[in-house]
């Protein structure tokens, strides 16, 4: 039992050095200005290899060891007068065994509160989507927009009084949650977070999340992790504005091209003028500055209270 927490032990440490050169790499890409589809990935990887060795130990030893014969040599009387008597060994300073007991109990420890703080955050955010009430006939058809011009199934779209933000939320079933207050926002800045929103959709980020949550669970004790984490978050936001501004561009060079000229029947006034000519809810004004500007959707979930005052947001920047 002592051989196996020791190796588990050496394992994590194995793990945390791995991950360290990925969290380099993950840098060097973040200040060169890699695309950040890639930087997601490799943010991503960062937070996932420091879990292969422990993982890799595990499995290895529950494979069945060899079973060695035992030999007996009997020595004759002078013989084992001659042999040297045994020496005691010299006391261990350091009890490694112990210092790895102590150490998978901190990280068992850490991956248990951490857990329960994703459990909390969640039951919170099922309270809030049961609250949420469905929203009028212009959101779904904007919402419907966005979707079809990013090539995915348009999510049920509600509001909320409880969030400040959109807010993609669902594995399954996704539901696009909107601020109640988001009938005196402007059009243009709807048809921007819709698009944004549409891109987690299509990057299925609703469902990777969870992924990346159950391996900051798992890695608590790893600060590198919840550096990974952060920046993984960020590239993932960047990757949606990059996809949606893509999905803009496209939509207004189709128009231009009037390759939606024969499926659009134009919309005219009483003295004949054309009052509506084409889909109304792209925005070719889109710029990346304006979609960078935007907040990131799954921030709400950092900023539910935690019962003591506090956030997940204000405890992960206070300790890093």
């Amino acid at each position: 039992m002592n051989s196996l927490v020791s190796s588990l032990a050496q394992a994590a440490i194995l793990g945390v050095v791995i991950g360290a050169l990925a969290v380099a790499l993950g840098l060097m890409l973040d200040h060169r200005g890699a695309p950040a589809r890639d930087r997601v990935w490799i943010w991503r990887l960062a937070m996932f290899l420091p879990l292969l060795p422990p993982v890799a130990t595990a499995l290895l030893s529950l494979t069945p060891e060899p079973v060695l014969a035992r030999v007996v040599v009997a020595l004759p009387a002078a013989a084992a007068a001659l042999a040297p008597a045994p020496t005691r060994a010299a006391p261990v300073q350091f009890d490694a065994h112990l210092a790895a007991h102590w150490l998978l109990i901190a990280a068992a420890l850490m991956s248990i509160l951490a857990a329960a703080r994703l459990a909390t955050r969640t039951l919170r955010l099922s309270q809030v989507r049961s609250r949420s009430s469905t929203s009028g006939t212009s959101l779904t058809a904007r919402a419907d927009a966005a979707a079809r011009r990013m090539g995915v199934t348009s999510p049920r779209v509600r509001l909320s009084g409880d969030v400040s933000e959109a807010m993609l939320t669902g594995v399954l079933h996704p539901i696009l949650l909107l601020p109640q207050t988001w009938d005196e926002t402007p059009p243009a800045a709807i048809d921007l977070v819709l698009a944004h929103e549409m891109a987690h959709l299509k990057r299925r980020d609703h469902q990777s999340l969870w992924l990346d949550e159950a391996l900051a669970v798992v890695l608590a004790l790893n600060p590198l992790t919840h550096l990974a984490h952060a920046r993984l978050r960020a590239a993932r936001e960047e990757a949606c504005d990059a996809l949606a501004l893509t999905s803009q561009q496209r939509a207004k060079r189709a128009i231009d091209e009037g390759r939606f000229a024969k499926s659009v029947i134009p919309v005219l006034n009483e003295d004949g003028s054309i009052a509506l000519g084409r889909e109304e809810f792209p925005r070719p004004e889109t710029t990346a500055e304006g979609l960078a500007s935007l907040k990131p959707s799954f921030e709400q979930l950092a900023d539910f209270d935690l019962g003591n005052g506090t956030t997940f947001k204000k405890q992960i920047q206070r300790r890093y």
